[in-house]
C-alpha cells in the first residue's frame, strides 16, 4: 500500500477510534443524557417517518430515542446527526457540567488538524502511564 494511503488509513482510523471512545465515555459517564432529535427534526420540518426513513431505522425506535425510552449507539447517533445537518455534539443535551465539557472537548476534537490529534493524543497517552505510575 502506497504511503498516502497507509497516512490516510491511520488518520481516518484514528479520528474514529477517538471519536468512539469520547462518545463511549459519554454513554458511560452520562447514559440518562437526553436527546435534541426532536427540536433539530422539527427545525429541519421533517416527520419521525422521514427521518427514520433517511437512517434506515424505524419510527418507533426514533420515538424511543426522543423521549428517552431508549439510547443510541454512535453510528445510530452519527446518522440521525448527518440527516438533520448537526454535529454529532448537537444531538445531546448535557445533564451535568462534566458531559457539557465532554460534548465541548468533542466539539474541538472534530475541528482539530490531524497533527493536532496526533500531538494531544501523545499527550493522553503519557499521562495516562504517568497515572499508572503512580497508581501502580
Amino acid at each position: 500500500m502506497p504511503i498516502g494511503s497507509r497516512i490516510a488509513n491511520t488518520r481516518s482510523s484514528l479520528k474514529v477510534r477517538l471519536t468512539r471512545f469520547l462518545f463511549s465515555q459519554l454513554s458511560v459517564q452520562g447514559s440518562h443524557m437526553k436527546y435534541r432529535i426532536r427540536e433539530h427534526r422539527k427545525t429541519r420540518k421533517l416527520t419521525l417517518d422521514q427521518l427514520a426513513e433517511m437512517v434506515g431505522t424505524s419510527k418507533g425506535y426514533l420515538s424511543d430515542l426522543e423521549t428517552g425510552k431508549r439510547t443510541g449507539g454512535i453510528d445510530m447517533i452519527r446518522a440521525i446527526a448527518q440527516a438533520l445537518r448537526v454535529s454529532e455534539a448537537e444531538i445531546f443535551t448535557p445533564e451535568s457540567d462534566e458531559e457539557k465539557q465532554m460534548l465541548d472537548h468533542v466539539a474541538i476534537y472534530q475541528q482539530l488538524s490531524h497533527e493536532d490529534r496526533q500531538a494531544i493524543a501523545k499527550m493522553a497517552r503519557g499521562l495516562l502511564a504517568a497515572s499508572d505510575r503512580q497508581s501502580g
